[in-house]
């Protein structure tokens, strides 16, 4: 399928409104909206471009007649409905993957319905606090921070020094500063022995993924990046920048062990480029390592997650003699919850 975006076809001219062009299986169709993200003023169908092209000219004058009445749905300048629909046209929303524009816009529709006829002044961290507490009554606490998520990337963009003057909003609005995520997930059950003894069956390519996860205590989004550039051969360790969340940008340093070493020079080594990678030659995706590992993991009978290796490389460590500070360094933790952490992760009874 292909798709063009604009706002006029040559012949049909609606300045404001939205012209998406798709190429279907069995011919073309051209849709009007009345803004991006808007609702659908008409489509035009036809075997051929330029049959749908014909269609639409020749249904221009209904197509404006309902323009016309639809003009009225696009939020009015000043109310933070109009701050969401600007957002979702920006090259910030373009730039989102696909899965996280998905789970992100049906948390903009319930932000609109609660606050797009509303002033910016009236979005108060009250009427916010009040708002994320009726969602997580109503949809958990996971739907609360997604919620807060989308919520704080319109008003992160909308402060943006690069927008337009009478178009930003106040630098000191952020209405969700003072909330932090309600949920968190609890940690994946370490391996048992039995399984970690069977992971050199599995196939190759995921016994890779696997060996080095229990030797880094890597996350999988991780795992995917980690490059022969973050390894020191001389110095004996993996030197990484964090990728995840509110731990994003924090240094870790993981020994080469010897059970390290040995995964690594069964691998390659190479001088650059990923240390993981698929079939293809090229870096595996977060979603393709979590595919390929889940159903080898089906395949052996092993019930585990891959995030349970995390579990199982902190317990190894500290079966090793190393310290919580230590640990903390290798796994990426807050050195000041350290003990904390290591009390959650580290099975003692492994």
């Amino acid at each position: 399928m292909s798709k063009r975006s604009n706002h006029s076809s040559g012949n049909v001219m609606l300045p404001g409104a939205h012209r998406q062009v798709h190429q279907r299986a069995h011919g073309w169709a051209i849709y009007w909206y009345s803004f991006r993200g808007g609702p659908q003023l008409a489509r035009f169908g036809g075997e051929t471009l330029e049959e749908a092209q014909a269609a639409e000219i020749a249904g221009a004058g209904d197509l404006a007649r309902a323009w016309a009445d639809a003009k009225d749905t696009r939020p009015a300048i000043g109310q933070f409905g109009r701050v969401i629909v600007d957002y979702t046209q920006s090259a910030d929303w373009a730039e989102l993957k696909p899965a996280t524009r998905k789970t992100k816009r049906v948390w903009l529709d319930r932000l609109t319905a609660r606050f797009g006829s509303c002033s910016v002044a009236e979005v108060t961290m009250d009427a916010v606090s009040e708002w994320l507490r009726s969602v997580e009554q109503a949809h958990g606490k996971r739907a609360r921070d997604h919620a807060k998520s989308a919520l704080s990337s319109v008003a992160s963009w909308g402060r943006a020094p690069e927008r337009p003057r009478e178009m930003r909003l106040p630098s000191g609005f952020e209405p969700t500063k003072d909330f932090k995520n309600a949920y968190k997930a609890p940690p994946q059950d370490a391996w048992s022995i039995a399984d970690l003894e069977r992971l050199t069956q599995a196939r190759p390519g995921v016994r890779r993924i696997l060996l080095l996860a229990l030797n880094t205590g890597l996350r999988r989004a991780d795992l995917c990046r980690v490059a022969w550039t973050n390894v020191d051969w001389q110095a004996g360790v993996i030197r990484l920048v964090t990728s995840k969340g509110e731990r994003a940008g924090r240094r870790i340093v993981i020994p080469l062990t010897r059970p390290l070493r040995a995964v690594l020079q069964e691998i390659g080594p190479q001088r650059e480029g990923p240390i993981l990678r698929n079939k293809f030659g090229a870096a595996w995706s977060v979603d393709g390592m979590a595919h390929a590992v889940n159903i080898e993991l089906q395949r052996m009978g092993i019930v585990g997650r891959l995030h349970g290796l995390r579990r199982s490389a902190a317990t190894h460590l500290a079966q090793q003699g190393q310290s919580s500070r230590r640990i903390a360094r290798v796994m990426g933790w807050d050195e000041g919850t350290a003990e904390a952490m290591s009390a959650i992760y580290v099975d003692e009874e492994v």
